[in-house]
């Protein structure tokens, strides 16, 4: 467990993330001139609503997203010996790519590229707050009878928070991995619509599951790393061969040489 100059340690974590993004979207509002109105800004607004209505369509608890406009973080703690769980987050993020490029086909846009990396995460203090007059309004009205307890769940389950995070994402060096490899783009390796796996979560030999089109080295921002340009999963066969060929946590911590535990 890592020790921080004034002696203070925290906890780590093994995590995936997956980050995706519309491709184009930003030209089409940049030629638009910004203007709502302009009809290439209408079309934007209608291409991103689908898309993050889709996106809160694929998330669970097993696959956390985190929506930032034309974006979307999935993210996933790994467990240190089982690779199921690395394998599950690998097919739900095959799902969802292919899932949003299918839409963004029928409508006639370029797609999304997705970059799934996996990487260590410290565990820190979270910052979502809510309102404290809202929460005191709440205690008030319920201890008073003037809302039944079941109107006082829904008010609170729904309420709106001032500040917010999934906190899976916080000093997560999985999701700066994976952002770093996104912006590097197509100068770098990271073409198009295209769904890139960083090599690290897969042994040294690729399992026959795994259809790779290349790889792409990344060698920039202190990461020195490969990823898989992905060309298909044979899930049924990385079903029948019980996910072999995939690393759990404490193996992908060995392979970027740290010591979590």
């Amino acid at each position: 467990m890592p020790v921080t100059a004034k002696g203070r340690r925290f906890p780590v974590e093994m995590t995936a993330v997956a980050w995706m993004d519309l491709l184009g979207y930003g030209s089409m509002l940049s030629e638009s001139h910004f203007d709502p109105t302009h009809p290439n800004s209408i079309r934007a607004i209608s291409r991103l609503e689908r898309f993050q209505s889709e996106v809160a369509d694929l998330a669970n608890s097993y696959f956390k997203a985190l929506i930032v406009n034309d974006g979307v973080a999935f993210v996933r703690q790994l467990s240190p010996r089982t690779i199921s769980v690395t394998y599950d987050f690998l097919s739900r993020s095959f799902d969802a790519f292919n899932a949003i490029n299918r839409i963004e086909a029928e409508s006639g846009y370029p797609g999304a590229r997705m970059i799934v990396a996996a990487g260590p995460r410290m565990r820190i203090e979270g910052t979502t707050r809510y309102s404290e007059s809202h929460l005191e309004s709440l205690i008030e009205r319920l201890e008073s009878g003037t809302i039944p307890p079941k109107q006082a769940m829904r008010e609170a389950f729904s309420a709106m928070h001032v500040t917010g995070s999934v906190p899976e994402l916080q000093a997560n060096f999985a999701f700066t991995r994976a952002y770093l490899a996104d912006q590097a783009g197509t100068a770098g390796g990271f073409e198009g619509a295209n769904l890139f796996v960083d090599r690290v979560i897969f042994d040294d030999e690729l399992p026959p599951w795994v259809l790779s089109a290349g790889l792409v080295r990344m060698t920039s921002h202190g990461i020195d790393a490969e990823f898989l340009k992905l060309r298909d999963l044979d899930l049924a066969m990385g079903g029948r061969m019980k996910q072999l060929g995939i690393r759990a946590a404490d193996d992908i911590a060995t392979a970027l040489s740290i010591d979590y535990m």
